[in-house]
């Protein structure tokens, strides 16, 4: 998985927020320790504000970011695309002719990777980032490699492209893509999520 950025989004809130439970949580274990005469052996170092952190950071980048809740509280606004997604491609390069494909796309709080799969390649991104500044109507952009696979056709070679998909819903995603240097084709993507 590659990182992606968000704009428009409110990363840095929810890094202070588990900053400040970080550090609040650091003084709680040291005044615990304290009022009950206890501490810790030489070789096991009590959890400083960093230990702290870096556990909820690691808790939130993987499971409490997805939970509908956090959006809900406006605690995280990072879309949660995670799924297996079916649809078509819509290439100048076959007259038009829609072409089935199979999305899958893998995300947690700032990683994610993209993967769309056709019976003559399979395309991976590379970067991308989600624009909220329309609210309800997320927008991804992203970079991807296609790599052709044995059994397509000899004018299907491995190339990069771009795309940008409009999520109408959680559920439903249409855009553009183009083809750089080896295809050089454009066309339009249409994606509804499965899982």
């Amino acid at each position: 998985m590659h990182e992606y950025s968000v704009e428009g989004g409110n990363r840095h809130f929810v890094l202070g927020v588990l900053a400040l439970l970080a550090l609040g949580s650091a003084f709680g274990l040291d005044w615990i320790l304290k009022m009950t005469g206890k501490s810790m052996p030489w070789w096991f170092d009590s959890p400083s504000v960093l230990g702290f952190l870096t556990i909820y950071v690691s808790v939130f980048e993987n499971y409490i970011w997805k939970f509908r809740v956090a959006r809900w509280t406006r605690l995280c606004d990072t879309p949660n695309f995670s799924g297996i997604w079916s649809g078509t491609v819509t290439s100048s390069f076959n007259k038009k002719k829609p072409i089935n494909v199979c999305v899958t796309i893998s995300q947690s709080w700032t990683r994610m990777l993209m993967t769309l799969e056709t019976d003559q390649s399979l395309s991976k991104t590379f970067t991308a980032a989600f624009d909220l500044a329309e609210p309800g109507k997320p927008v991804l952009s992203y970079m991807f490699f296609s790599q052709a696979n044995a059994a397509s056709r000899r004018s299907m070679q491995s190339h990069d492209g771009a795309a940008r998909l409009i999520f109408k819903d959680s559920d439903f995603a249409t855009g553009d893509y183009f083809s750089g240097r080896g295809r050089q084709n454009i066309g339009r993507i249409e994606i509804r999520r499965e899982l």
